[in-house]
């Protein structure tokens, strides 16, 4: 169960790399809940379902093109998966290329994303699912 979820993730991040937000709706459950970062949302957000998920991805592509997310490894935590990964893009005007280093936790069900959760840092997204740097 747990290397599905991690399987999970990873083909999740692969759909987003080839076909964009509609790749990965293809594994978040129709009812996802999709916590946005604070820094992208401007406020604390939640995008629930798959459209929200795409109303989400529109807003980041009024200030970003060529959004890729890039992970660098992937975490069992129970029911979850912390994802340490590198958001990169381009700023629309300016074309300046920008990247941040951010946390996702996935929470899985059958094979599918019902909740994703955006952190700042990995020591936050560890702690948040039960588990310290150390782990």
């Amino acid at each position: 169960m747990a290397n599905e979820r991690v399987e999970t993730a990873r083909k999740g991040y692969e759909a987003f790399r080839r076909k964009g937000v509609e790749g990965i709706l293809e594994y978040l459950d129709p009812e996802i809940e999709w916590k946005a970062w604070s820094q992208f949302a401007r406020e604390p957000s939640v995008s629930k379902g798959h459209d929200g998920v795409r109303r989400l991805f529109t807003l980041y592509g009024e200030n970003f093109d060529d959004l890729q997310a890039e992970p660098h490894e992937f975490i069992e935590a129970g029911d979850k998966v912390v994802v340490p990964f590198r958001l990169a893009g381009r700023e629309k005007g300016t074309g300046r290329e920008v990247s941040f280093e951010l946390v996702h936790v996935w929470t899985t069900v059958n094979g599918l994303a019902t909740q994703l959760e955006v952190y700042d840092s990995k020591p936050d997204a560890l702690r948040a699912v039960g588990l310290n740097d150390t782990d």
